[in-house]
Formats: structure tokens, C-alpha cells, sequence
């Protein structure tokens, strides 16, 4: 039997290379994503359910946590990978986690769309789901509805007995929100919510925009 004389020549053979190579980035840059892409179909889902058609996706990323088995999700050792997301007058929540070191799908939920500039909780400690790995963190927060020029936030979080907190965070890139955390020490003596704060909104050189008060408190349902 005559064999095929069909080679693919130098240039041939090149260009086959870079396509496979850029495939392979392609899927190592989209990895990460997935679970991302898998949290905001589930809040879209459940959104709808609701009788909410538009979504709007406020922040998708990782928060550094370990989830309440003490595992690690996949692709996500140090943190767990999390949507927040607005619509029909809500916020919508959602993340993914472990259970006895399998992953699964924490479930979505949803609380009042604050009006103007405000805090709200992205991630409640000591709930079973996700806590904290950091022992300097009590939980996460996240400043929301901010003005474009806000480059970054500090919160002043009064907690019962222990006086005033400061934390200071920056807006990363185009975020619509800035991710900040509550201090252990705070999450200790307040439960973790249900206390006041006031919200300075900084420019970019550190110059006060605006200050809003506020009581945080865990609205999730």
C-alpha cells in the first residue's frame, strides 16, 4: 500500500504550534472563570424564578476564605470563589465551597438593594458555610452603589465595648464595589452584625468625597 506523501511543511507545522499553544492559554486563563460563570447562571436562575429577568453582576472574584469544613475549593486553595450581583431592587449572593472535601454549590441569596453608597455583607462568619482563613479577619463587606471617582473607602464600624475600627480599602481596577473586611476583634464582640458605621468615600489623593452612616447588619434571606 502506497503511503501518503501529505506532510504539513515548516510554516505549516508553525502556525499548528502557536494555535495549539494559544488554545492551551485560552483554556488556563478561562479555568479559574468557570466557577464564576457557574455561580452567576445559578443567581440568574434563581433570579428569574423570582420574576427578576436582568441581572447586573457587581463583583466576581475570590475572598479569602476557607470554607466550614476547613477544605479548599479547587483552582481556589487560599479562597472561595463568589458572584455579587444586583436586580429587581436586590442583591444577589453566591459562592461556591466544600463539604467533607468535595465541592458544591453554596446556594444563592438575596437582600435589599440599598439606596446610595453603603455597606453589606458579602460574607457572615461563623455560619457554617464559609469562614474566614484569616486570623485577622472577622468577615467580608462590601462598600456598594459608589460614585466613579470613589478610589477607595474607609470604614469606621463602632462595635459594643471595644470603641471604633478602622480599615481602609482600594477600589482594584474597574470593580463596582470595594471588597473591605471587618476586624475579627469586631465580629467577636458585635456577633458578627447588627452594629453602626460610618463610610467615608476617598479620591484618589486621599481627599474626603463624602461620609454615609449607616447600621450593618446581615439582611441575606
Amino acid at each position: 500500500m502506497k503511503k501518503s506523501a501529505f506532510r504539513l511543511t515548516r510554516g505549516q507545522r508553525t502556525v499548528r504550534n502557536v494555535v495549539i499553544f494559544l488554545l492551551a492559554v485560552a483554556v488556563w486563563v478561562a479555568l479559574p472563570k468557570i466557577p464564576l460563570w457557574i455561580i452567576e447562571g445559578q443567581i440568574r436562575a434563581e433570579a428569574r424564578r423570582a420574576g427578576v429577568e436582568r441581572i447586573e453582576v457587581l463583583w466576581a472574584g475570590a475572598i479569602a476564605c476557607e470554607s466550614g469544613d476547613g477544605g479548599h475549593f479547587p483552582l481556589y486553595e487560599y479562597s472561595l470563589p463568589m458572584v455579587l450581583a444586583r436586580g429587581g431592587g436586590r442583591l444577589w449572593r453566591g459562592y461556591l465551597t466544600t463539604y467533607e472535601g468535595d465541592a458544591h454549590f453554596g446556594g444563592v441569596s438575596s437582600c435589599p438593594e440599598p439606596q446610595g453608597p453603603a455597606l453589606v455583607y458579602l460574607a457572615e462568619p461563623g455560619n457554617g458555610g464559609i469562614i474566614p482563613e484569616n486570623p485577622l479577619i472577622g468577615a467580608w463587606m462590601a462598600a456598594v452603589d459608589l460614585p466613579e471617582e470613589a478610589a477607595a473607602v474607609k470604614s469606621i464600624l463602632d462595635f459594643r465595648g471595644g470603641g471604633l475600627s478602622y480599615v481602609t480599602s482600594d477600589r482594584e481596577s474597574d470593580d463596582r464595589v470595594i471588597l473591605t473586611t471587618i476586624p475579627r476583634q469586631v465580629t467577636e464582640v458585635n456577633g458578627g452584625s447588627d452594629f453602626p458605621y460610618i463610610l467615608e468615600l476617598l479620591d484618589s489623593e486621599g481627599a474626603v468625597l463624602g461620609q454615609v452612616r449607616g447600621s450593618l447588619t446581615d439582611q441575606w434571606r
